[in-house]
């Protein structure tokens, strides 16, 4: 499958600290990580229109007709005259994993949470994912090597990056009054200090990781609470931030997919972007077929939306995707899941 070229190997760089460790990547959806800032193989096959080996998670969107990363970076660089390739222009990234939330899509290698949650139950947990920021190198160690001047793109990472302090210094690091920013939020917190920092910069987005509503949400995110992550939303829109949300399909929230984009296309407008979970666990392909059928026959019922249920269903009937399932066997049988998922619980039961 040919592409169109794509500008993130070039002139973006992806930074991910975990304690002592500290890895690069041309995005924050390329499945490998490098120890240098040297891309040399994804650049050859990005010359020459093809995906790189790592590129798997933009070939499955846009093998699903989804709008992939590669595509909308491109989109944002065109409108923001971004275009030497030979320089970093835009940074990704996730200082830590330090983290709010337990979200059930999650684990402990991005949730600092989680890895309490998991050693508390005696769980192995590999220490670089035990947040220490006594163990983390500076961002100007960080940064050292690379010419932040023509940087013009930012975006955070989590964990949850606004319950952490280094998006202001990044931030200081650069030129605000030239710079568009990105945050990735689960939506929790909005300290008035980070929004002071970002009030100074050029152009703001807020991306709200939410997956569904009300009590739903928060089964699936805890400990965040749907109401605090709504007064947020309406601050972020209050500030004249470009408002957001990447929603996730799993096996847990799919058949509630149109009661939530309903609501998301109210409050987010366009700015509305799907991603399914990659691999085996929790993935939607991995359901029983008269499971699917029955989430295909309620998403038949609403015609007005079916532009974004449609890829759900095209993905949805191919192949399993590998052998493991995840835990969706375990959680369907749980009085709390049963309580919050009614309808979706009893079809996976029957």
């Amino acid at each position: 499958m040919k592409i169109p070229f794509c500008t993130q190997p070039g002139s973006h760089i992806d930074v991910i600290v975990e304690n002592n460790f500290t890895f690069y990547k041309p995005c924050n959806v390329y499945q490998h990580s490098f120890d240098k800032i040297d891309f040399v193989d994804v650049k050859h096959k990005i010359n020459n229109n093809e995906f790189a080996d790592g590129c798997n998670y933009c070939y499955e969107q846009e093998k699903n007709g989804i709008v992939s990363r590669r595509q909308a970076i491109n989109l944002l660089y065109e409108d923001h005259n971004l275009n030497k390739y030979d320089k970093i222009q835009s940074i990704g990234l996730r200082y830590g994993t330090l983290c709010n939330s337990t979200c059930l899509i999650c684990d402990h290698t991005r949730s600092s949470s989680w890895a309490t949650k998991d050693i508390k139950n005696g769980l192995q947990v590999d220490t670089r994912y035990i947040y220490d920021k006594k163990l983390m190198p500076t961002l100007d160690t960080i940064f050292k090597d690379i010419d932040l001047s023509y940087v013009r793109y930012v975006e955070f990472h989590g964990g949850e990056p606004l319950i952490n302090s280094y998006p202001i210094d990044m931030l200081d690091m650069l030129d605000k009054d030239n710079l568009y920013v990105k945050i990735n939020t689960n939506g929790s917190v909005f300290p008035e200090k980070i929004i002071k920092e970002l009030n100074k910069c050029k152009n703001v987005e807020m991306l709200f990781s939410i997956d569904d509503i009300h009590e739903r949400l928060e089964y699936l995110r805890p400990p965040i609470k749907f109401d605090t992550l709504t007064n947020n939303i309406e601050l972020s829109k209050k500030n004249n931030y470009k408002t957001g949300c990447m929603y996730t399909i799993s096996d847990l929230n799919v058949y509630y997919l149109p009661e939530f984009i309903t609501w998301a296309k109210d409050i987010f407008n366009l700015n509305l972007y799907g991603q399914f979970t990659y691999g085996p666990i929790h993935n939607i392909r991995n359901l029983k077929k008269q499971v699917k059928e029955k989430v295909i026959n309620k998403f038949e019922k609403f015609s007005n939306i079916q532009n974004h249920l449609q890829p759900v269903v095209d993905y949805m009937k191919m192949e399993p995707f590998g052998n493991k399932k995840g835990n969706l066997n375990t959680i369907k049988n749980t009085k709390e899941f049963k309580k919050t998922f009614k309808e979706w619980a009893i079809i996976l039961n029957d």
